[in-house]
């Protein structure tokens, strides 16, 4: 698995790295995986406007990481509008928990070192950080605050 994964981000991956199949991903290029990262089974990763995980996080299974937005005029919502997804050090993203860069024209979304994400919809409106350790619960929460 590690030398796919090397293959598809074009970087070394670290032997401590535990990526669980099935694992999709938009380009691969894009994604940065720190030491330490596991990866559980079924998680999606849309690539685009770059993702990087540090050393130690944790995502849970069915989780989905993406950095695309459509533009929010109706005239131009066919335009695909990428923002940088960071996800700190040994932060938790739990099990479905969709991170998503939503950031029209706006910005990035980072989520602290430390923190912790269950069962969490992470909207970014701005440039937006969820901060460091944490522990975030819910749905659809907007704010990231």
């Amino acid at each position: 698995m590690r030398a796919l994964l090397a293959q598809l981000t074009g970087r070394t991956i670290d032997e401590s790295v535990t990526v669980l199949p099935t694992f999709d991903s938009e380009f691969g290029k894009n994604l940065t995986l720190g030491k330490g990262v596991f990866i559980n089974i079924g998680c999606r990763f849309q690539d685009t406007g770059g993702i990087t995980i540090g050393e130690g996080a944790l995502i849970g299974h069915g989780s989905t990481v993406t950095t695309l937005n459509h533009g929010v005029d109706p005239d131009r919502r066919g335009d695909m509008i990428p923002a940088p997804v960071t996800i700190g050090r040994k932060a938790w993203l739990g099990a479905n928990v969709p991170a998503n860069a939503i950031c029209g024209m706006f910005g990035r979304l980072r989520f602290g070192s430390g923190g912790t994400s269950y069962n969490l919809a992470v909207l970014a409106t701005g440039n937006h950080d969820v901060v460091r350790d944490v522990i975030r619960a819910g749905r659809h929460d907007s704010r990231c605050v």
